[in-house]
């Protein structure tokens, strides 16, 4: 048994029983997690510079992973989805992920590379304009049937069972009971394991994370708490003072923030229902305070679902196995301290390339020669008069100082 079959036992997905569509990858994911992968290895290698490592270091290992989750799955058809540039949600408003520092250098190569990694390994890029890689998913969710979300991004949350929609998290385990200590160690630092050792989205997880079933209005709903809670990371501002347990027990008694935000400012003429009533007793100062902020808010997280997307065959390469592709479209197996290394084989070494034709006419030629002759022994060392002259005079000197020589001269 490999250790990949080792790691999917312990969370096995039903595939089998989740009708075949599109599979579509949240591209940044997999960049972010091949980068910092690559970067904490260097670092405990004690190499410096891990904000500017080379693209023929992290591309393999986001090459591996992609493969990993194509090897594990198989999927026929699908695309990876990619932001388009600055968005309408920054011109709609400027906070928006105005907090994120900016990206390390070697990581911007690697996004750059990145359509290209993903397109070797058969999966055809998708990006729009204007909008985000969420909206391109989202889009592609609501235009084809059970399709298969790649990606950890809670954001996705409000996608779930739309048109049979499913979400794959890459980096979540569930369980991992029946691995060793080691073991475990090793897939976590294993950026190929990171797809083998994914699971699937629940609606339990849903209903954790955002208390909204998994029902009818659930999309609308995770929408509605997300506006209100927000989003610091994103620099979406949600309602100050209202946090999720709040956020769910507003939202049990209105049909959504704009019903909620109609009420609060005097424009909808429904009359409250009692819970209503309570909720306004309650909330009501703070939700008037920040209406405004909750409908930007309400505007930001709902993700859009209108663009035209079109889902192409997955092809598969011809590579060998433990072959990682690099952006330059040639094979390599440099990944560095890979600890799965032996466990993947490393391709066959390549053939020598063949002679050239002088090479070869010149070995033709140097095969029908004779033997060259060995050279000449060296000729002995003969002293010349000048020489012997020399030495003659010495000597007169040395026996005229009153020395002598010890044997024959």
């Amino acid at each position: 048994m490999s250790i990949f079959d080792r790691i999917a036992g312990a969370n096995a997905p039903d595939i089998d029983t989740h009708p075949a569509g599109p599979w579509l990858f949240d591209g940044a994911i997999f960049v972010h997690v091949a980068y910092r992968i690559e970067a904490k290895i260097a670092k405990e290698d004690g190499i410096a510079g891990t904000d500017n490592l080379p693209v023929t270091s992290t591309a393999p290992r986001l090459s591996a992973m992609v493969r990993a989750l194509l090897d594990r799955f198989n999927p026929l058809a699908g695309l990876v989805a990619w932001d388009g540039g600055r968005t309408w949600r920054h011109d709609f408003d400027p906070a928006y992920k105005a907090n994120r520092p900016p990206k390390p250098p070697g990581l911007v190569a690697l996004i750059d590379a990145a359509p290209r990694i993903f397109e070797q390994l058969g999966i055809q890029s998708a990006r729009v304009p204007r909008y985000e890689a969420d909206d391109v998913i989202a889009s592609a969710v609501y235009q084809h049937d059970n399709c298969v979300i790649v990606s950890n991004d809670k954001d996705f949350f409000q996608l779930f069972g739309v048109r049979g929609a499913r979400q794959w998290d890459p980096l979540k385990r569930r369980d991992t009971s029946g691995l060793t200590s080691d073991l475990a160690k090793t897939v976590l630092q294993a950026s190929e394991t990171v797809a083998a050792a994914g699971t699937w989205v629940t609606a339990t997880d849903v209903l954790e994370k955002f208390g909204v079933d998994a029902g009818a209005t659930h999309p609308r709903k995770v929408c509605d708490v997300q506006a209100l809670i927000g989003d610091a990371a994103d620099g979406v501002p949600g309602c100050p003072g209202i946090g999720p347990v709040a956020a769910l027990e507003i939202m049990r008694h209105f049909h959504n923030v704009a019903h909620l935000t109609g009420y609060i400012s005097g424009q909808d003429p429904d009359i409250a229902t009692k819970g209503q009533s309570g909720i306004l007793a309650k909330y009501g100062a703070k939700l008037r305070e920040g209406a405004d902020k909750i409908e930007r808010s309400a505007k930001l997280v709902r993700l859009d679902s209108s663009l035209p997307i079109t889902i192409h065959p997955i092809t598969r390469p011809s590579t060998q196995p433990g072959d990682f592709l690099n952006p330059l479209g040639e094979t390599s197996t440099t990944m560095s301290n890979n600890p799965l290394a032996a466990l993947l084989g490393a391709p066959p070494a390549p053939p020598p390339p063949p002679p050239s034709l002088k090479d070869q006419l010149n070995a033709a030629a140097q095969a029908e020669l004779p033997p060259a002759p060995p050279p000449p022994p060296p000729a002995p060392r003969v002293p010349n008069a000048q020489t012997t002259q020399s030495i003659k005079t010495a000597a007169g000197q040395y026996l005229a100082a009153g020395h002598t020589f010890e044997g024959t001269v």
